[in-house]
């Protein structure tokens, strides 16, 4: 990391180093005098409606000049500091911090206090990252939750709607700093701008009294003038910030918690006779979006105490060539008093007609430039100013109508957009200018045209940036009361007021920025009076934009209908509730879009298609913001870990927390908690026995002293919960496994042994409890106890200091789960959880865990010694430590302190970005991108080369873009061209002539030539638009859009290699291992593991042990959003336990040696597992594996195999999607092709590990070394892959990246299909179901694996069309035509022996009530494509009602199911393409059949039912 600077030792120890104890908020913090009611009356604290004291209203930002060009040219603007009316205090400050307002300094503000001892601070800085205090991270919860409850210390009832600021943990930051003021300000009025400070804060100059300002992210501005000392003298300016304050009620946004002043702070001038205090600008647009209308008002205010007379405003028109295009003057200003006469104010107006002004957009971001001229009665300059000018005109169209729409400029706006917080890795909310730049040339490269500044008003200098880019904008007011909505602010005349000062704070500082489309109200605050009064307020000050608030959609003066994450899982079903959004395409009155959707927190954005297939359908549905653009993060640096002590049996890494005390039992004791590994030693289930033991000596809380700062001793922080030995907990879907614990619930005080298991409750997310249990006794705390839980299969027992004490049975056993062992803490890792989790305070020390019940006796002996049984073995004397090589890591909630009491923590839910906090691009952007482009390419009849280009842009025709094709055979291009501006004269939105306007279309013919097709060789056709010219967003040649396009020809099968050619093969087997010797290969095959234990080619061992069954995925964010860990735990190590019942070995032939291995599979219900390994004298081995999954299953992460190799084959080369990982439910954007990678590559480092690397569509891969050698996976149906130097379960165990081991080995997974990411929601939303594996089928999968000598594609590609023979006769089969064969009650025919195609003639029998026709068919041993449905082959069927087709199916024949009369379902395999529906199919089948799609678009699919409709399906039928 060279020079970074980063956050100081973990920030962990700059806070020890304040006095904040590790554990979170202590009781040095409490001790303080809490005696809040001292605070009465205080603005900070308790006056809702008080939020500001003397600051200025609040104008457009603008910094005035003395010169025409500085204002006129933005470049020269955006220079500040070159205004002579401008001087900045950024810079140092000295500061000092304390925990609370007991502790401020209420006297620094005086020019006789010395700060000389003061640290210094940099302004603009949040101080958490500048080394003092702690960063919070809550979603909901306030911040200071579970250190207290202000409103409750304060008199008032939980739902009181008045807000009281926190004063127990309440940091105060006091400021300071000296400045002097140019000569020429004599004379002028000075004003300080603080453009954001958090929360609130109080302003000193010279030791007077200056104001008071509430609301973080506005600017507060004050009038010093009266403070101020002559020219050359030293001022000194102070500034008192409180942390939190009761402003904050309406500050709970979910991001990370941070204060200080953390944006810009500056002096500027004004002349005090008169000067520009404010402008705006509006531009209307004639019906025919071509000519426009001016509208500017300025406001002019003077300070002398009278009244100005003689001043005159020029204002010029500019475009961005410089050329004047009208000039203005305003003049006879009449000066009114204003504000007890503190100032006098003048307001002046014109409309000024302009001819065909080039409009803004975000595709066309054209900008003119205002120049605004004060000049006084003698004509001199007095002040300067300039803006940029956008003409541009957002409307409702439509309205109370479901095809009411948002236009920009007459064109219908697909929203693309995401949401955006301000965050830096180093700043934290202090963001530069580069950091802006950067973002938004990423949106603008990635498709993306509208950002939501959420949730409140960014810095000035982003405005600025979206007017020159081009980024739609939502404007959003710094309102959200998210944790306590339901009271605050509601309709409370107080909170009214404070919310009204911050829309209008919003409004009128960014009124003059074309990208702001739309203000937003707030966020997440629910309902009440307030929304309507801010909606009228909004109109009152701009009624040119629309007004947007999710919370309150329905009220008149909100003019859109915005939703959050409604998913796209029930289409057809016409309920607002279970299908918003199409209900609303439906039935709505308003425009809709969803505010927040596709939550991309980790490796996420699944079924993205799905919602923009539903966004496309509906005019009124205008597309959404996904959440959210960046991880937010701080990168810290990397502490090293004391690792404890393990003598159990497989010496688990546990890691300490807090520290060891030297009054431990025998020696040393753990006095703060432990974390141990989590180990799957520990991951006990079912009837396994188990012991847990320590001994405790409790902290009594009568010597903790006082607690609460109000001098009485509070037991209530002492008598709780306490856990000792734990895993998983009692909260929602957390409970599981084990523990040892005091538990206090209520009044109930018990010492408990428990283990939770047997039925699930639904209601309250837990499993069953059985418990031996006993009141906590009155000597428990001060003293030393030996406690035990013992456990056989039946019994629970609990021990205590030598007794059993209590006992009870359980009929069930325990259910395991995925949460580590905690020792001394509660360690369950929930991020949809904020609370605070539970601590033992005390010391523990020998720490036992056995996997079976130790007797009384046993426990007893206190000569005992860790034995097999032992699974952990904890004693305390002392730990080493474990340092990494990684010197720093982006941290989120809970990293900045040990497990903070009282202290609310969301985790890593503060990470939901499409790219990570340094702004590297995760993978799933790439997905956005490709449905965020603007360009659609679908198959229009691609065999005769024609395509149809749909443009999805409202104002730019597709000939500004070079369009180019490509034909591909396999991994090469052998045919290319480029389409001329002709072909792509292409309309865009804006030229469509209907009233709801349309995309324009157009049937292109790509010009390929039919090829010599060669035989198993696979065609596509790419196409690709790019910038012709250089953007100021990207380089010319940059892609926007891409297609690719599978040309289905008739390609040669290839002949499958005659047995003859395979060489000989060796043969060796004994009771353990059978070995097979070929040319310059041996297999060892381990009978026991089921598995080869070892692949050598040429001497080189290209396996460290073979395929074992693989079903668990570490759990990305969006799986533990619905607990998968949990639902899905018993496929964890389903694999790695499996049980070898029965292992063959067969002959085949000289070339050929079958083995097969069946095992059973420990899932909760059994399940069945069956290989075959077929090896060839080639070199190949072909590996067939079958899953039946045990009943009631849930359904299952990953069908696959593992394999681990030596670290050196770490080349990857695959013939499918990529480059980037992709995933069932995100793959329309990746293309297949040829990609190479290096294995550090495949591992996306989210901020937590997760799931990752994974490849679909795979053809084939291989893994080379440096020298070519190496190890070729192939199938003949694609299938997954991903190749990573770690396994799932170490994803799974670690909290961080650099936690992971060191790379020694490659984890090769070749997985028939994962289930996909899903990612609507993180907190529930499963994968949509076509994306599930559900546990009700069979599941079968084949792929081959071959030694190598080559890295080369091409080498790898001729390899992997070789077909082998299968092993079913030594003769090569042979196909004829009309060879039939019955496969689930489906009869098939082989219709073209040399094409290997097949085609369905009938059902087994006309009782048949579902038909699965197979992609594929084995006839006579060969696998036959089935891609025909015959002539009336279900005709008559009167049983059938529901009908799966294959996805090589293109012909369903004449009066194929004619006659089926109860056919309600048909399910079409994802990749169907059904080109030709025969007259007749479906006549006289149901009136309404449901057409299930998963795998097509929306006009895809309406193509679809048109077919199938003309062949005779009733009219009420519908299509998913």
């Amino acid at each position: 990391m060279g020079a970074k600077k980063l956050l100081a030792v973990t920030l962990v120890f700059s806070i020890a180093a304040t006095g904040i104890p590790l554990s979170g908020i202590g009781v040095d913090v409490q001790a303080a005098n809490n005696d809040s009611a001292i605070f009465k009356g205080e603005e900070w604290f308790d006056q809702n409606d008080v939020f500001q004291i003397n600051r200025e209203d609040a104008h457009a930002s603008f910094i005035g000049f003395d010169n025409i060009e500085s204002a006129k040219k933005p470049e020269l603007r955006k220079k500040h500091e070159t205004s002579p009316y401008y001087q900045s205090l950024n810079g140092t400050w000295k500061f000092e911090w304390v925990k609370s307002p007991h502790e401020r300094n209420m006297e620094f503000y005086k020019d006789s206090y010395d700060t000389s001892s003061w640290k210094n601070i940099k302004v603009p800085a949040n101080w958490q990252t500048e080394n003092y205090d702690s960063p919070k991270y809550t979603d909901t919860r306030l911040p200071w939750e579970g250190v207290e409850d202000p409103r409750a210390n304060y008199g008032l009832p939980a739902d009181s709607p008045r807000g009281i600021a926190p004063t127990i943990y309440n940091p105060v930051g006091s400021y300071k700093r000296t400045f002097k003021t140019p000569a020429d300000w004599d004379g002028k009025e000075v004003f300080v701008s603080f453009q954001g400070v958090e929360s609130a804060f109080y302003v000193w100059v010279n030791g007077k009294n200056v104001g008071y300002s509430e609301d973080s992210y506005t600017p507060a501005e004050f009038d010093i003038s009266k403070y101020l000392k002559p020219a050359g003298e030293d001022n000194t300016i102070s500034v008192q910030v409180y942390r939190w304050s009761d402003g904050s009620y309406l500050e709970d946004q979910d991001f990370i918690r941070l204060s200080g002043i953390f944006r810009d702070v500056f002096l500027f001038a004004k002349n005090k006779e008169a000067s520009l205090f404010d402008f705006a600008y509006t531009t209307d647009l004639d019906e025919n979006y071509k000519d426009a209308t001016f509208n500017f008002e300025v406001t002019l205010r003077g300070y002398n105490g009278k009244a100005a007379d003689g001043y005159k405003v020029e204002s010029i028109l500019y475009d961005k060539s410089g050329n004047e295009i009208f000039k203005k003057e305003l003049g006879d200003f009449t000066f009114k008093t204003e504000d007890d006469n503190r100032y006098f104010q003048a307001v002046s107006s014109y409309s000024q007609q302009v001819t065909a002004p080039a409009l803004w957009s975000a595709e066309n971001p054209e900008l003119y430039e205002l120049l605004i001229v004060l000049k006084n009665a003698n004509g001199d300059i007095v002040e300067t100013a300039g803006t940029h000018v956008g003409f541009r005109e957002i409307e409702i169209v439509r309205k109370g109508t479901n095809k009411s729409q948002i236009i920009v400029n007459g064109a219908p706006i697909m929203i693309k957009g995401v949401n955006r917080h301000e965050t830096s890795l180093e700043g934290g909310r202090t963001v530069t200018e580069e950091s802006m730049v950067q973002d938004i040339l990423l949106m603008k490269q990635y498709n993306i045209n509208s950002v939501r500044n959420s949730h409140y008003p960014n810095d000035a200098k982003w405005y600025d940036l979206c007017d020159e880019y081009g980024l739609y904008m939502i404007d959003e007011a710094n309102i959200e009361s998210h944790g306590l909505n339901d009271y605050i602010p509601q309709s409370d005349p107080q909170w009214i007021a404070a919310c009204k000062d911050r829309m209008r704070s919003t409004i009128e500082r960014s009124k003059n920025h074309a990208s702001i489309m739309s203000w937003s109200l707030g966020n997440e605050s629910y309902n009440g009076d307030t929304w309507a009064e801010l909606g009228k307020l909004c109109k009152e000050l701009d009624p040119t934009r629309f007004v947007h608030y999710e919370g309150w959609r329905d009220i008149d003066e909100v003019d859109v209908w915005s939703r959050m994450y409604r998913r796209v899982n029930n289409l057809g079903v016409d309920d607002k509730i279970k299908n918003p959004l199409g209900w609303w395409g439906e039935h709505g009155t308003k425009p809709a879009f969803q505010c927040e959707y596709a939550h991309a927190m980790g490796n996420g954005i699944g079924n993205l298609d799905e919602y923009w297939d539903v966004y496309e359908k509906y005019p009124n549905l205008q597309g959404g913001f996904i959440w959210d653009w960046v991880d937010q993060s701080l990168e810290i640096k990397t502490q090293a870990d004391q690792i404890l002590k393990d003598d159990g049996k497989n010496n688990l890494e546990v890691i300490l927390k807090g520290e060891l005390s030297d009054n431990g039992k025998e020696g040393k004791g753990l006095n703060g908690y432990a974390q141990v590994y989590n180990d799957k030693s520990l991951h006990l289930s079912g009837n396994t026995p188990l012991t847990l033991e320590a001994y405790v000596k409790p902290e009594g809380y009568k010597l903790r002293g006082s607690n609460d700062g109000s001098g009485q001793i509070d037991a209530s922080a002492y008598n709780q919960t306490a856990p000792i030995i734990t895993k998983g907990n009692d909260e929602w879907c957390n409970s599981e496994s084990y523990g040892l614990r005091r538990l206090v619930d209520g009044e109930n005080d018990v010492l408990e042994f428990y283990i939770r298991g047997g039925k699930y409750n639904d209601d309250w997310g837990v499993y069953e409890k059985a418990a031996a249990q006993i009141q906590t006794p009155d000597d428990w705390t001060d003293n030393w106890h030996h406690i035990a839980g013992t456990y056989d299969g039946t019994t629970l027992k609990l021990y205590l200091d030598g007794k059993e004490v209590a006992s009870t049975t359980s009929e069930f056993g325990i259910v395991s789960g995925p949460n580590p062992v905690g020792i001394g803490a509660d360690l369950t890792y929930d991020a949809q959880n904020p609370n605070v989790p539970a601590t033992f305070k005390g010391i523990i020390d020998n720490v036992r865990i056995y996997n079976k019940a130790l007797s009384l006796e046993e426990l007893n002996n206190t000569g005992r010694k860790s034995d097999n049984n032992t699974l952990l073995w904890l004693d305390f004397n002392g730990t080493t430590e474990k340092t990494y090589a990684q010197d720093s890591y982006y941290s989120f909630g809970g990293d900045w302190q040990n497990i903070p009491e009282g202290n609310p923590n969301n985790k890593n839910f503060c990470a939901n970005g499409l790219v990570s906090a340094d702004r590297t691009v995760q993978p799933e952007l790439e997905q956005v991108k490709y449905i965020y482009q603007n360009v659609g390419i679908e198959d229009a009849g691609i065999l005769e080369g024609k395509v149809k280009i749909s443009n999805k842009y409202l104002f730019t025709n597709l000939n500004k873009f070079e369009a180019s094709w490509e034909l591909i055979e396999d991994e090469k291009p052998i045919q290319s061209g480029i389409f001329t501006d002709t072909d792509m004269d292409i309309r865009p939105v804006q030229d469509s002539t209907e009233e709801v306007k349309t995309y324009g279309e157009k049937v292109i013919t790509v010009p390929f030539k039919k090829p010599e097709l060669k035989a198993g060789a696979e065609y596509f056709v790419n196409i690709s638009f790019k910038l012709k010219e250089k953007a100021s967003w990207a380089e010319k040649g940059h892609e926007v859009a891409h297609g690719q396009l599978a040309v289905p020809f008739d390609v040669p099968a290839v002949k499958t290699l005659n047995t003859a050619s395979i060489e000989n093969l060796d043969l060796s087997e004994d009771q353990d291992y059978t070995i097979i010797k070929g040319k310059n290969f041996t297999v060892t095959f381990d009978k026991t593991a089921g598995t080869i234990k070892d692949f050598t080619y040429k001497g080189k061992k290209l396996l460290e042990s073979g395929p074992q069954p693989d079903f668990w995925r570490a759990p990305t964010d969006s799986d533990l959003g619905f607990y998968s860990a949990s639902e899905y735990d018993t496929w964890r190590y389903a694999g790695a336990d499996k049980a070898v019942s029965n292992v063959t070995t067969k002959k085949i032939n000289n070339g050929m040696v079958e083995i097969t291995v069946d095992s059973k599979l420990p899932t909760t219900t059994e399940s069945s597992y069956h290989q075959k390994f077929i090896v060839y004298g080639t070199g190949d081995i072909k590996i067939t594996s079958t899953l039946t999954p045990g009943a009631g299953l849930p359904e299952i992460p990953v069908i696959g195999n593992s394999l681990t190799l030596p670290k050196e084959f770490s080349n990857v080369t695959w013939y499918g999607k990529g480059p980037d990982e992709n995933y069932i439910d995100r793959q329309s954007g990746y293309e297949i092709g040829i990609y190479k990678k290096d294995v550090d590559d495949f591992f996306i480092d989210y901020i937590k590990p997760q799931e990752t690397g994974n490849r679909t569509d795979t053809r084939w891969v291989s893994m080379t070394n440096s020298e070519g050698t190496g190890l070729l996976a192939k199938t003949d149906v694609p299938m997954e892959f991903s190749a990573l130097y770690y396994t799932a379960e170490e994803l799974t165990n670690v909290m961080h990246s650099y936690m992971l081991g060191s790379k020694d080995k490659i984890t090769l997974r070749l997985n028939q299909r994962q289930m996909g990411l899903g990612g609507d929601n993180s907190w529930g939303a499963k994968p949509l179901p076509s994306y599930l594996n559900p546990s009700d089928r069979t599941y079968e999968y084949t792929y081959t694996l071959k030694p190598v000598s080559t890295a080369d594609a091409g080498t790898s590609m001729k390899e992997s069309k070789i077909v082998l023979p299968d092993g079913n006769s030594q003769e090569q089969p042979e196909l004829k035509k009309g060879d039939t064969v019955l496969y689930k009650n489906v009869y098939y025919s082989v219709l073209d022996p040399a094409k290997k195609t097949a085609i369905v003639t009938k059902g087994k029998d006309r009782k048949i009530k579902n038909a699965i026709i197979q992609p594929q068919i084995t006839i006579n041993g060969i696998k036959c494509k089935v891609i025909q449905i015959g002539n009336k082959a279900f005709n008559g069927y009167k049983n059938l009602t529901k009908v799966t087709i294959g996805k090589n199916v293109k012909t369903i024949g004449k009066q194929a199911f004619m006659g089926s009369s109860k056919l309600k379902n048909i399910t079409l395999e994802k990749g169907a393409v059904l080109n030709t529906i025969k007259s007749g199919a479906f006549k006289n089948t149901s009136s309404k059949i449901t057409v299930k799609a998963p795998g097509m678009n929306a006009k895809q699919r309406n193509t679809i039912l048109k077919k199938m409709k003309k062949a005779g399906m009733g009219k009420k039928s519908v299509i998913k």
